[in-house]
């Protein structure tokens, strides 16, 4: 995969005051580099995502909820699977840079991407995947079990879902996994005050919860063989069957 374009320097300003975070078009530009030097193991997760499609599904429609720049999907293209994809997600700027993205790295493949709010479709078009990869996170705590539900009905009848989130510890052991996470941000460069003005601006509005939670609302939303696949410190991955 090709390195992003633009490196993440944004909450790097002592003089401004950042509001709550939020994926706009400044984001966006740096979204990419930001992603991957924030979320432990990034490309090994991007590596594990395409595995599990190419094993289950490496013909059918695959749905990226909240897709962002495009990662996913265009990582699918790239093992030359035959796949046609869906991408869905409410930024108009990440639209934008995950189009950009596709003509530049894949302008014949059967890929799609839209604007729209996972939290107020009323439903969601059918797949046989649907990746729900560090979005559900964003959305307000009552709202997810409905969402999973909606991804549920969606699916065709052998489908899954391959869900990532960040997780809340279980109590005692937070404090730890905080730590180790910190202490990764900065061997991937990150400055103490970039560190700090980050965290600050995603109170309330990154809201994890913890694995077995997240669990409970898979369960509850009618998903079977509900299987982990990932987990570092406070990221976990689930695979969970229709």
């Amino acid at each position: 995969m090709a390195k992003p374009e633009s490196p993440d320097h944004f909450f790097d300003d002592p003089t401004r005051r950042y509001g709550s975070f939020s994926f706009n078009p400044e984001i966006a530009e740096v979204f990419d580099d930001m992603v991957s030097r924030s979320v432990p193991w990034y490309w090994e997760i991007q590596g594990m995502v395409g595995d599990i499609v190419e094993q289950i599904s490496p013909s059918g429609t695959i749905l990226d909820l909240g897709c962002s720049s495009g990662t996913s999907l265009l990582g699918l293209m790239a093992r030359n699977l035959d796949v046609s994809g869906i991408g869905v997600d409410n930024s108009p700027a990440l639209i934008k840079k995950a189009v950009e993205k596709r003509e530049r790295m894949a302008p014949d493949s059967a890929l799609r991407f839209d604007v729209g709010d996972i939290g107020t479709m009323l439903e969601f078009p059918e797949s046989d995947i649907t990746l729900l990869i560090l979005v559900l996170q964003f959305i307000p705590v009552e709202k997810r079990l409905e969402i999973l539900k909606r991804i549920r009905n969606s699916l065709n009848p052998n489908g899954v879902l391959i869900w990532v989130e960040k997780v809340e510890a279980t109590p005692g052991w937070q404090p730890m996994f905080q730590s180790a996470y910190y202490d990764l941000k900065r061997r991937q460069g990150y400055t103490e005050l970039e560190i700090k003005n980050k965290q600050k601006a995603l109170e309330n509005v990154l809201v994890p919860l913890t694995g077995a939670e997240n669990e409970a609302l898979l369960h509850e939303a009618g998903f079977q063989n509900i299987q982990s696949f990932f987990q570092w410190f406070n990221f976990q991955g689930w695979i969970a069957a229709r």
